[in-house]
């Protein structure tokens, strides 16, 4: 086998939004750090967006960097979910590295229709429990007022992100047993920020009953989480 037929030549770019293209022409310079034509067994990446690309005969491929993943001590808590959107950005979850209460209703108010029935928005459904009329305590307010390691945008989890949080909590705890100051999550009820009814809403039962239905003026505890 030829050596030449075996190698891997990188290429770069330091500008946003670079991606690179198959050569027209024979007038391509291997090793050009300008051009982002790339043949065949090349790669190409681009520094700005962290985004890798490789060359298999007539298509290119973009190979996913990944930055994040679950189990990782970043962003003030522990990351228990990733994923990619339409434009292959990362994004995920984040929990608090403790309990923000181990006892609180769902809100001060607790027999009337707010409207967060989203199951997987829980940043919509915090919103929506603070501009509620007269609310002024409760789990989402308990999520709302946290603040660590300079973030402030903690909210109170949806049911479907208590859902993840719960499959994920191997990785998770074992993070969380090293961080010094930070509690493990136990065996317990989690509020979520998702209704049910006019006076109910889901809560995660982390013994392992899942997602179920609470009068919301009933006590549970408190867990806060983040995007990004």
């Amino acid at each position: 086998m030829n050596i030449l037929d075996a190698r891997i030549l990188l290429k770069r770019s330091t500008v946003a939004g670079v991606t690179p293209t198959i050569p027209a022409s024979s007038s391509h310079t291997d090793g050009s750090w300008i051009n982002t034509d790339i043949y065949s067994g090349e790669a190409f990446l681009n520094t700005v967006d962290q985004r890798i690309f490789v060359r298999t005969g007539a298509n290119i491929k973009e190979i996913p960097f990944q930055n994040y993943w679950v189990g990782q001590s970043i962003g003030g808590g522990v990351v228990f979910h990733v994923y990619r959107d339409a434009s292959n950005v990362e994004h995920g979850l984040i929990v608090s590295i403790v309990d923000q209460s181990a006892s609180s209703q769902f809100s001060n108010i607790t027999s009337a229709s707010i409207g967060t029935a989203t199951s997987w928005n829980g940043q919509a459904n915090t919103n929506l429990m603070k501009a509620q009329t007269s609310a002024t305590s409760g789990a989402w307010k308990d999520a709302d007022d946290y603040s660590y390691g300079g973030f402030t945008d903690w909210y109170l989890p949806a049911i479907d992100e208590l859902s993840i949080l719960y499959n994920n909590r191997f990785n998770v705890n074992k993070t969380l047993s090293v961080i010094g100051g930070a509690n493990q999550i136990l065996y317990y009820n989690l509020q979520s920020s998702t209704e049910t009814s006019t006076t109910e809403a889901f809560v995660y039962d982390f013994t392992g009953a899942g997602a179920t239905s609470y009068l919301k003026s009933a006590f549970a505890y408190v867990r806060a989480i983040r995007q990004f």
